[in-house]
């Protein structure tokens, strides 16, 4: 999945952002199904999917976590609508870091939000990759699961 994002972007940390998340989407099918799919053949698959997914979302339109803007271009305004699913996706969002210690939610900003890469990450912190790796990790898997329950509400 690794080497499918890697192929696609060129970058590693982008390769791994989407491996990360095909790996959970695949885990998630195949744990229902277990004998009724080709788990490498599925595995690319998702992956590529994923690259695309990625692709798409990182040239839309950002939704900031702290401020009103929606991040349009300065001369396009935002219709009523757009503003309004800016706001309840802003509120959304920052309802779901609150489950984030103080350490992760600083990595998972600086990594998501700031679009800063892994190792800039990890110097901005004082801490190595690999703790960057984790908490940004762990800070993904939390916000998500806490996004899944309050959508489901």
């Amino acid at each position: 999945m690794f080497k499918v994002a890697f192929d696609y972007f060129g970058n590693a940390d982008d390769a791994d952002d989407v491996a990360q998340e095909a790996l959970l989407k695949l885990w998630q099918y195949v744990k229902d199904r277990p004998m009724e799919c080709d788990a490498s053949r599925l595995a690319i698959r998702i992956a590529k999917w994923g690259c695309v997914d990625f692709d798409r979302r990182h040239r839309m339109p950002q939704v900031s976590i702290d401020n009103d803007s929606v991040g349009l271009g300065a001369d396009a305004a935002p219709s009523p609508h757009d503003e309004l699913v800016a706001t309840e996706s802003r509120e959304m969002l920052q309802q779901a870091l609150k489950v984030l210690n103080p350490r992760e939610r600083e990595a998972f900003e600086l990594r998501q939000v700031d679009g800063m890469t892994t190792e800039e990450v990890a110097h901005e912190m004082g801490v190595n990759v690999a703790s960057v790796q984790s908490m940004v990790s762990r800070a993904r898997r939390k916000v998500f699961d806490n996004l899944q329950k309050l959508m489901s509400i």
